[in-house]
């Protein structure tokens, strides 16, 4: 994913917020919110390995009267392991096998469009952008070693929420990251999540 399409991505939300906050005044349902999140994340790569883990995130947002929100969150996507095998017949047993774990960690910045379904539920959908940090660890029988990167992708998703007597609401979330760090995997996650609302 390049700077460019990043930037890109970020200049749609931030179109879509600036019309919707210019069009309409807070209405019905309008305020802050925040909640925390348990999910179960799952990679599948092009090369048909997939690791899953058990996840956990907060976020938080405003919403924009009942059709219109922006969120954003923190999450801590778990960690897989994997390993490489010696390629050929002239390893030593002190080389391999290599070992390899990796955990993730994110930031979100995401719009919500939301529709009423009735009187205490709604569905949503959402695009975003994440940024992504990987540490990978590294090990065989000789040396060790650790590094860590960073990845901006886009984030989009569906969802639904069931509103309870005020202040409370449950929402169920799934939501997927294409192609991350252009490595060919892709992240798809679901989510329950609590929030709480603060606004009418």
């Amino acid at each position: 994913m390049t700077f460019a399409k990043v930037s890109m991505i970020a200049t749609i939300c931030a179109a879509g917020l600036f019309t919707t906050t210019a069009r309409a005044a807070a209405g019905p349902g309008s305020g802050w919110y925040a909640g925390a999140d348990l999910g179960r994340m799952e990679y599948k790569f092009d090369n048909g390995f997939d690791a899953s883990d058990n996840a956990f995130g907060v976020h938080g947002g405003y919403r924009f009267g009942r059709h219109v929100a922006i969120e954003a969150g923190y999450a801590d996507l778990g960690s897989y392991k994997s390993t490489e095998e010696c390629p050929s017949d002239f390893c030593t047993p002190e080389q391999y096998p290599i070992y390899y774990e990796v955990s993730s960690q994110r930031l979100e910045l995401a719009l919500l469009g939301i529709l009423p379904l009735a009187e205490r539920m709604e569905a949503y959908a959402k695009v975003g952008v994440v940024s992504t940090e990987f540490d990978l660890s590294t090990r065989n029988q000789l040396v060790s070693s650790s590094d860590s990167t960073r990845s901006s992708d886009p984030i989009y998703g569906i969802g639904l929420r069931l509103n309870f007597d005020a202040p409370w609401s449950l929402r169920l979330q799934w939501e997927r990251t294409p192609d991350i760090n252009d490595s060919g995997a892709d992240l798809n996650a679901a989510w329950l999540g609590a929030e709480y609302r603060f606004g009418g």
